[in-house]
């Protein structure tokens, strides 16, 4: 009912534009696509999980997304945007003792907004955004092994049930050059199901129900001259998720920090840093008695990425760097993902070339290391410390009319 209720609150404001002069002249629609082919690939001291073998692991993962956008814009108006995205993974691991493979489209995910512009420095805005199952949620025999560590690879999961989000906010200009958001969601997670007993040839499923999610949101944005910068940051609070009809956890409060900036030294030379702080709080047990954690096993999570572009007439290319940390080991119940604590740098560069005013083509490529910590296992042995290396190579063309 809160679903179709926000739909329809979304049609009626719009059509409450109807008798408007404005709204009579004839909008400006612009089509977007871009498609994108993503191959990674690693291999190290041990397969993923490594508790479960001694020996050395790899994997290679293949994806291709697909974005495809429509907007429409009157000015002083409104504006409408459009954007969905999907795609096929082929994603294995042939470490001995975990070698699965699995070859899959993945969920798609599409999101509509509509903005206000009709009051001068203010813009409030409403969207709705879902997730539709196209993909693969449970996973059968050795297949399983194909889900890898997401630090290595782009697609760690491959599936999950319908998602609803609807969200509501508004931008104000609160000086010149800058720009204030604010807005509040709500995403109901629709239930999916999920294997047990992983890496078995038993085909029994469970039905998985997602807790939903109430995630409140604010950016900042501002340019000065030569610089621009945006600050943001959320706070999402999940609901219980139920495994089998039976309440089993709720995954902790989670915070997101970013940080965005820009700086053209001159019209051919311009650097960009972006850095991310993701944290979440304690996650409750919800097999009697209901308490949570004794300890977090959640952990800090650091990005850092920068990037460096030299201009010469429809050419760009130059440097990347950049750096993740999580500073403990955390399993994902949700995902059903054990995430190593680990340091990962990567090195390499991108090239871009415009092919006319619609156009783009690009590639990009990075050398990866990663040195994961010691740990302790299921076993009498403990994991040691871990090095891995990898590559990530993408290249992909966008086009806009």
């Amino acid at each position: 009912m809160a679903r179709s209720a926000c739909v329809y609150a979304l049609a009626a404001a719009i059509a409450g534009f109807g008798g408007s002069p404005a709204w009579a002249q004839a909008p400006e629609w612009h089509l977007f696509y871009n498609q994108e082919a993503r191959y990674s690939s690693w291999q190290g001291t041990r397969g993923y999980p490594a508790v479960f073998s001694a020996a050395r692991g790899s994997g290679t993962q293949f994806y291709t997304p697909a974005t495809v956008g429509i907007s429409a814009a009157l000015p002083d108006v409104y504006k409408f945007e459009f954007v969905a995205r999907g795609g096929y993974v082929v994603s294995n691991q042939s470490s001995p003792g975990l070698s699965g493979s699995v070859s899959t489209f993945t969920d798609t995910v599409a999101a509509a907004t509509w903005s206000y512009l009709g009051i001068p420095g203010v813009q409030p805005f409403v969207s709705i955004s879902a997730n539709l199952p196209s993909g693969t949620s449970a996973l059968h025999g050795t297949d399983t092994f194909a889900r890898m560590d997401p630090d290595l690879v782009d697609v760690p999961t491959f599936g999950e049930g319908w998602n609803i989000g609807p969200t509501a906010g508004i931008s104000f200009a609160i000086a010149a050059n800058v720009v204030l958001s604010v807005g509040v969601g709500h995403t109901f997670r629709g239930d999916y199901q999920r294997e047990i007993a992983p890496g078995l040839p038993t085909f029994v499923d469970v039905t998985v129900d997602p807790g939903d999610v109430t995630t409140g949101n604010m950016s900042l944005g501002m340019r000065k001259g030569k610089w621009v910068g945006q600050l943001s940051g959320s706070y999402s609070h999940e609901g219980t998720t139920s495994i089998a009809g039976t309440p089993a956890f709720r995954l902790g409060d989670r915070y997101l920090v970013t940080g965005y900036s820009s700086y053209a030294w001159t019209d051919n030379s311009i650097s960009s840093l972006i850095g991310s702080w993701g944290y979440t709080l304690k996650n409750t047990s919800l097999i009697p008695p209901l308490l949570p954690e004794a300890f977090n096993s959640n952990s800090n999570l650091y990005r850092v990425r920068f990037e460096h572009a030299f201009i010469a007439g429809n050419w760009s290319a130059g440097p990347v760097v950049s750096w993740l940390n999580r500073d403990k080991n955390a399993w994902a119940p949700a995902t059903v993902l054990f995430i190593p604590a680990k340091t990962r740098w990567s090195a390499g560069g991108n090239v871009k070339y415009k092919v006319n005013d619609q156009t783009l083509v690009y590639a990009n490529v990075e050398h990866i290391w990663i040195d994961e910590a010691a740990r302790l296992s299921a076993t009498p042995t403990p994991v040691p410390n871990s090095s891995y290396t990898g590559w990530a190579v993408s290249g992909g063309a966008s086009f806009r009319y």
